[in-house]
């Protein structure tokens, strides 16, 4: 019981940190809220709908859990932490899961420092702040292998098939097909290596597929016949195919790209992995390494075949990894020469990841904006804490590196995982809010709320159309262009219009073509990071001539 209070004490430190002064982010995060958000205010569970087009890409298990605890926890229907939330459980369950799992196959205290080294992965520390479905799919994806792991060590009863199956069921309510596809591979790979498939009848397939059936089938039944088979035809033909067969949305790499990126993105677990990984391979005959190895292997390769990758496709092995990183532990004989190595690359790894942060923050300050008044202002404020939180990889890694070298593996990931979890939280407590510049749809928000009062005007954005708008400005905001703002207007005394400076001349032309007349209310200025580039907003009203 004191492992998993110390575990849900760090998780929460970690991730609720700065959960709601980051505001939301563009786009998939403020998607996901947004169409959360429409639940709420519409009533209606089964359809899925970001204003009036449908969202069919992933099922319904993420929108139900944010709209629960935003329901739950915030009268406040924009408040993005509670949309947030179930993220934080989901990754605290996935930790809290990965020392149960551990526990199967490492003593207690090795096996809390699994867990730890999974909690403070930059990748999952990242997931934890999102309202999206990755850390709460990664706490199914940990339930399904824990139930498989009893079932490999031979341990038969409910909870082994309970387990593994009510996983199964709620990650395909999550996100479709990822869990079994994992569940499925590393299944397949410890058959192949035990060459029998009497083991697995202890996780009792006829009655836990009814019971993985009857958790998630309902909902696609309802939104089969709500959507006359809409919803199945975008999610598989318009979203999982097309990512199967080539790079969707530009996010494509060639295979190797996860090995190179995952020196930073399991930081600072990748301090110990490459010698867990060698020690791995030369006990791959023992049960537990055996287990730990079909799961990564297998659901390695697949993610690294598929054209499209994104960080966070890589996630479903990060608990097997974080095991393997502290199986050697105990082992005197074990690391060596690779451990020496190891010391040496990770330092310099926690260094480069330092200055990586340093350069990210000082090039999105001074890069695509003029310095100059309020821009300027914000670069002083936010520099220092830049410093602050891009110091955190450097030392945590010399330290941690050290005591590598002194041949003291567990006090380097105490030491590890301490610079972790405060660079989590230096991250997201005191970096990324202090960064404005990026914050453009909060702004513009809050430049509209301070004339407006408690009036919630329309908001008609020509220009700029990012999702995190819509959440934040109410759902009838509309994307329009500068002729269709123009007549909302006329129509609509009371409505913003807020107007890329691009789209300026022609609203304005469309605007004097009606007769009418508009006055400037304020200006945004800052950088729209999902295009990459600057971005002035102008916000205006209509004129009451009279």
């Amino acid at each position: 019981m004191r492992d998993v209070t110390v575990l849900i004490l760090m998780c929460m430190a970690m991730y609720l940190a700065g959960l709601g002064a980051i505001p939301p982010l563009d786009r998939d995060e403020a998607r996901f809220a947004q169409a959360s958000k429409q639940m709420l205010e519409t009533g209606d569970y089964v359809d899925i709908r970001f204003q009036d087009v449908p969202r069919y890409k992933k099922p319904v298990g993420a929108y139900w859990a944010q709209a629960a605890t935003t329901g739950l926890l915030s009268s406040d229907r924009s408040a993005i932490w509670a949309y947030r939330v179930p993220s934080v459980l989901g990754a605290t369950a996935a930790v809290l899961l990965t020392l149960a799992l551990a526990q199967l196959f490492v003593a207690r205290r090795m096996a809390l420092l699994a867990a730890g080294v999974l909690a403070t992965s930059l990748l999952l520390g990242a997931e934890a702040h999102m309202a999206k479905t990755d850390a709460l799919l990664l706490a199914t994806m940990v339930a399904v292998q824990l139930g498989l792991a009893r079932a490999w060590l031979g341990r038969a009863g409910p909870v082994t098939w309970l387990v593994f199956w009510l996983g199964i069921g709620a990650g395909v309510l999550l996100k479709g097909p990822v869990t079994p596809m994992v569940a499925v591979l590393t299944l397949a790979a410890l058959c192949w290596t035990r060459r029998s498939v009497r083991w697995a009848t202890l996780l009792r397939p006829l009655p836990g597929l009814v019971t993985a059936l009857a958790l998630a089938l309902p909902w696609f039944v309802a939104v089969h016949l709500h959507t006359g088979g809409a919803f199945l035809s975008t999610a598989f033909g318009t979203d999982l195919l097309p990512r199967l067969q080539g790079g969707m949305e530009s996010h494509g790499a060639p295979p190797g790209y996860y090995l190179v990126l995952l020196a930073f993105i399991f930081w600072p677990g990748s301090l110990l992995l490459w010698p867990g990984l060698v020690h791995a391979w030369r006990h791959r005959a023992e049960p537990a390494v055996c287990f730990l190895l079909c799961w990564i292997l297998p659901t390695w390769l697949v993610m690294e075949v598929v054209p499209t990758k994104l960080p966070h496709y890589l996630l479903p092995v990060f608990p097997a990894l974080a095991i393997v990183s502290v199986y050697w532990i105990d082992d005197e004989g074990s690391g060596g020469p690779v451990r020496r190595l190891n010391a040496w690359s990770w330092m310099a790894v926690s260094v480069a990841l330092g200055f990586a942060v340093l350069v990210l923050v000082v090039a999105g300050i001074a890069g695509p904006t003029r310095l100059n008044g309020d821009g300027l202002r914000q670069a002083w404020a936010a520099a220092p804490l830049a410093v602050l939180a891009a110091g955190v990889p450097p030392v945590a890694g010399v330290a941690a590196g050290l005591a590598l070298l002194a041949r003291r593996p567990e006090a380097a990931t105490l030491r590890a995982l301490a610079g972790g979890g405060l660079f989590v939280i230096a991250l997201t407590q005191l970096v990324l809010p202090s960064l404005t510049q990026f914050q453009v749809s909060s702004r513009v928000v809050a430049q509209i709320r301070a004339f407006s009062g408690d009036a919630q005007p329309t908001v008609l954005a020509v220009g700029y159309h990012e999702p995190s708008l819509v959440f934040l400005a109410g759902t009838a905001t509309r994307l329009v262009t500068a002729e269709q703002a123009a007549l909302a207007l006329s129509r609509m005394p009371d409505a913003v219009a807020v107007i890329e400076r691009r789209k300026r001349a022609e609203f304005r032309a469309a605007v004097a073509g009606l007769g009418l007349s508009v006055q400037d209310r304020a200006m945004v200025s800052g950088v729209n990071y999902s295009k990459g580039r600057e971005v002035t907003l102008e916000i205006l009203t209509r004129k009451d001539d009279g």
